[in-house]
């Protein structure tokens, strides 16, 4: 399990994203892009549509993952195809990957971006999941943990 303080982690997350992409070989990349057309690559989740990653280089590939995944979960998107494509020396980079945020920051947040954990993700493509009876917020910080969840 590997959990980051959030504070400006969005823009290391994607340095970092950049970073690995770019260790991939020409043709690790184009693999890369196809898995992340494909649906259930994360269990639940619909891929990134074919035109957004057609043409797009590895810069232009991060903010797509970054949009539909909600920072952590482009993580573990990340981590889920490169595993896929046996590129398990970057899998395991990333695993080690937890910026460190600059600066005093007021918040004591933690994202948790473990495999198991993809429930305390809200669905993109089910946004009314915040307005179902069942529907409970539970806030985690110094103290406990962020996460969203519905009733058992």
């Amino acid at each position: 399990m590997n959990s980051c303080r959030a504070g400006g982690i969005i823009v290391k997350l994607k340095e970092e994203l950049l970073k690995t992409l770019q260790d991939l070989t020409e043709d690790d990349f184009l693999k890369f892009k196809w898995f992340l057309e494909q649906d259930n690559i994360l269990e639940g989740f619909k891929g990134i549509p074919v035109a957004q990653l057609e043409k797009a280089e590895r810069q232009e590939t991060v903010d797509p993952m970054i949009q539909k995944h909600q920072g952590p979960g482009a993580l573990k998107l990340t981590v889920k195809v490169l595993e896929k494509i046996n590129r398990n020396d970057l899998v395991q980079h990333l695993q080690n990957f937890c910026p460190e945020p600059k600066g005093p920051s007021t918040s004591n947040t933690t994202l948790n971006v473990s495999e198991d954990n993809r429930e305390d993700q809200l669905d993109p493509d089910d946004p009314e999941r915040l307005f179902r009876e069942d529907f409970r917020p539970k806030v985690l910080t110094e103290f406990a943990n962020i996460s969203y969840s519905s009733a058992p």
